[in-house]
């Protein structure tokens, strides 16, 4: 499946299936081929989602980070913190094959972010023994993928950040749920605070003062 990407630093794409195009920042428009140059750390667009608190002007596009280029494939995480989601909506102990958030992220996330074609790009991640479309990052992907502390600091959106969140004021970063169950236990989920530092005791899965940050490997080519 190939899909338009939007680039916003090298090369971004916005996704629609059956074709692939590529669009530069400077203005420049080319066509774009299996081949084409993504890598880590790069910025694209894919989906919509309402960020800005506006629910009237409409969802806006979806920034992520490329965190690992394949060759038939990209894995993406949202640049910012874009709902709050509790890992699990009551206290109990859960893992992330049965909690709530993981149901939350590949039903309604899922129909609202992308549209048919988008949905039609995005891969089955092999996270759960169901079939994860979209899901968070384990403790073990977020240490590999973004290293340092600083790197893992997630700004939440506007709309994100009216949702009860926590939100430092010398970080402007949210704490996000990663979907590893805490050392603690199995009533726990590990985090990653709003300092970078990743909580690995973790927090209460019914908290609601975190935040989501999803990821999704998509086709390309």
């Amino acid at each position: 499946m190939s899909f338009f990407i939007h680039c916003q630093r090298r090369f971004l794409c916005r996704g629609l299936a059956a074709l692939l195009a590529l669009v530069c920042l400077l203005g420049a428009v080319c066509t774009a081929s299996a081949d084409a140059e993504y890598r880590e750390g790069d910025i694209v667009l894919f989906g919509s989602y309402e960020q800005n608190n506006i629910p009237s002007d409409g969802a806006e596009d979806i920034e992520w980070i490329i965190l690992e280029v394949q060759s038939d494939r990209l894995l993406l995480l949202s640049r910012y913190a874009l709902d709050s989601e509790r890992y699990h909506y009551r206290k109990e102990n859960v893992s992330w094959d049965t909690c709530s958030v993981r149901e939350w992220l590949n039903d309604t996330f899922y129909r609202d972010a992308f549209t048919r074609s988008e949905r039609a790009a995005i891969l089955s991640s092999g996270t759960s023994i169901n079939d994860d479309y979209v899901f968070l990052l384990s403790d073990e992907e977020a240490e590999m993928y973004l290293p340092r502390a600083k790197d893992r600091i997630c700004q939440p959106t506007e709309y994100c950040s009216c949702q009860n969140v926590y939100v430092n004021p010398s970080t402007n970063g949210a704490w996000w749920l990663l979907r590893t169950t805490g050392d603690d236990g199995s009533k726990f989920a590990m985090s990653v605070n709003s300092d970078g530092t990743i909580d690995y005791n973790g927090g209460h899965v019914e908290s609601d003062r975190g935040t989501v940050r999803p990821a999704v490997w998509v086709a390309i080519g």
